[in-house]
């Protein structure tokens, strides 16, 4: 790709971003709402805003203290070989799975179970999806730096490879809660750390 070239979509994907959010200031965390919106809306029709957001930094020891139990955790694979983990709680996993196989979120609670291959399989786009929207909406803020490149490698049925897989460095952390439906059938929560 010539130099030319890639200035053209580097400013293409500035201008995205703050086109997106009116010209306000843009914050990973709202960037990061957003992103999960559109990706939820775009490839399932399914409503989905940020209720609430947190962004912290943790070691990655508070990463895995603070998983929700029985979550599809996402290993993402970024720049210079860093590990990132996107979390989605069960009732998160539910609403996605559910949009995807029957097009309706089911009344009622979600019955809490162990994350299958094929949950994660069905996952992979979306997460995918939301990271490449966030880089986008992010292109022009200097948070590009930690949050670019990052897609999903894999699945971990549990947390305890966590300690042995990841770097045992700081990690910028993004804890929301999410609804999702028109009429907010269903909250779940969601969790995003990435290396910093």
């Amino acid at each position: 790709m010539s130099e030319n070239a890639s200035e053209t979509v580097l400013k293409r994907k500035a201008e995205a971003g703050r086109n997106h959010f009116g010209g306000g200031a843009v914050t990973p965390e709202k960037a990061l709402g957003q992103a999960l919106a559109k990706a939820a809306q775009d490839m399932m029709k399914l409503p989905l805003r940020m209720a609430t957001g947190r962004e912290g930094r943790m070691s990655l020891a508070e990463v895995i203290e603070c998983l929700p139990d029985r979550a599809l955790l996402a290993l993402l694979e970024g720049p210079e070989e860093g590990l990132g983990l996107m979390v989605l709680a069960p009732e998160v996993l539910a609403s996605l799975i559910e949009m995807q196989t029957t097009g309706k979120i089911s009344a009622g609670t979600v019955t809490a179970r162990r994350p299958t291959r094929t949950d994660a399989a069905m996952s992979a786009p979306f997460v995918d999806r939301v990271l490449g929207e966030l880089e986008v909406l992010l292109a022009a803020d200097a948070a590009i730096i930690w949050a670019g490149g990052f897609r999903y490698a894999s699945y971990l049925e549990d947390a305890r490879p966590l300690g042995l897989l990841m770097e045992d460095t700081g990690y910028r952390v993004f804890r929301l809660t999410l609804d999702f439906g028109e009429d907010t059938a269903r909250q779940g929560a969601f969790l995003l750390a990435l290396p910093s």
